[in-house]
């Protein structure tokens, strides 16, 4: 459970955290798993997850699938029983979160259409 890291790592254990693809858009807490990543860090971060602005394309890969969901339009955040929630982010909701959590953001890239690839160093 990323959100308990602290309570299976030591602090500052590894020197650099990798979080794949859209993890922290599947979790209910992401900012709690952020602040956990930040924990068990003592150096960097590499994270990258979904974009803003290509919810047509998400919604169209969960109707191709057959999944049944639930969408927050306004927040581009769809919701199914099968995968629970894919949440998406700014650039901007990004770096705030991250900044708030003590990360400095270095770069948030993006990775073509559909997400972004993001550089954290810890403070």
């Amino acid at each position: 459970d990323v959100t308990k890291l602290s309570k299976r790592f030591s602090l500052n254990s590894f020197e650099t955290s990798v979080c794949l693809w859209n993890t922290i858009g599947n979790i209910e807490e992401d900012i709690k798993a952020i602040e956990e990543m930040y924990k068990v860090t003592w150096k960097r971060c590499f994270i990258t997850t979904l974009k803003k602005g290509n919810l047509k394309e998400r919604i169209n890969y969960y109707e191709s699938q057959g999944l049944k969901y639930k969408l927050d339009e306004k927040n581009e955040i769809i919701r199914s029983e099968a995968w629970g929630i894919a949440r998406s982010y700014t650039k901007e909701e990004l770096a705030n979160i991250f900044r708030l959590v003590g990360f400095e953001v270095m770069e948030i890239v993006d990775l073509g259409k559909i997400g972004f690839g993001i550089e954290l160093i810890k403070n």
